[in-house]
């Protein structure tokens, strides 16, 4: 329901939230560095059911510890490196294993085919949404801005009605902002 990025912990972290706070109720929350108190402050403040990350500090656990049923979950970075690279979904009757989608982005691939030119700051925000759409299931829409997604739409029929949900989500921080799509957009 949220993605950011930021120069600490805390700041990604409230970021993120701040995309949708409404929809982060009993949700997981993954983060890709060390909990110290502060987001642990910021983390009791919701009713969450999982928090993954590579590490918690001590004082972080003494404060999580008192919520009730929360999940801590330490996932060490090299496990996700020394993973397969192998995605398994299950159908009726079988199994589809294909390859992880973990390539990297190449902005030297990127070819603009409008009159203006994106600005480095677009560019910046375009990588961004990019690798968050690709993570959004079903006909997925990402708005980004700043290191942040500030509105996501997925699971719809068709991507028009998944970008209304996403506009909707972004309200006025819209403006200015970049739209990523996991797919052809009518």
């Amino acid at each position: 329901c949220g993605v950011a990025i930021g120069n600490s912990i805390y700041s990604a972290l409230t970021k993120a939230l701040d995309a949708d706070r409404t929809s982060a109720f009993g949700g997981i929350v993954a983060l890709n560095s060390s909990v110290d108190s502060k987001a642990a402050i910021e983390l009791k403040s919701l009713f969450l059911e999982c928090v993954v990350a590579p590490k918690f500090d001590e004082e972080a656990k003494l404060i999580l510890s008192e919520k009730k049923n929360l999940r801590l979950i330490e996932l060490n970075n090299s496990f996700i490196k020394n993973a397969e690279r192998k995605t398994i979904r299950s159908i009726l009757g079988g199994v589809i294993v294909q390859e992880s989608d973990d390539l990297l982005i190449d902005e030297s691939n990127w070819k603009v085919v409008t009159k203006r030119q994106p600005t480095s700051h677009q560019k910046e925000d375009l990588t961004f949404a990019w690798k968050v759409v690709k993570h959004v299931r079903s006909n997925a829409i990402v708005i980004a801005s700043k290191g942040q997604s500030i509105g996501i739409g997925a699971g719809q029929m068709n991507r028009v009605g998944a970008a209304r949900l996403a506009f909707d989500a972004a309200g006025s921080k819209a403006n200015g902002a970049v739209l990523a799509s996991d797919g052809f957009f009518p």
